[in-house]
């Protein structure tokens, strides 16, 4: 950390780039726990199914 005098004299030894740090680690957590409950709620309904295959078994073996 930094130490700065204030406009009065006092030694400061705030560090605001670690307070932002902080609210940018909290805010980045809120939206990934939004992004889980919303994928939560998306295979409730069957909406969410993910990524298609792009090769198959059959595609693979090419015994079809």
């Amino acid at each position: 950390m930094k130490s700065q005098r204030t406009s009065d004299g006092r030694v400061s030894t705030f560090d605001q780039k670690s307070v932002m740090d902080a609210f940018a680690e909290f805010e980045r957590a809120l939206i990934r726990a939004g992004q889980r409950e919303g994928v939560a709620l998306a295979k409730q309904r069957g909406a969410y199914l993910g990524r298609k295959k792009a090769m198959t078994s059959c595609s693979r073996v090419r015994t079809c």
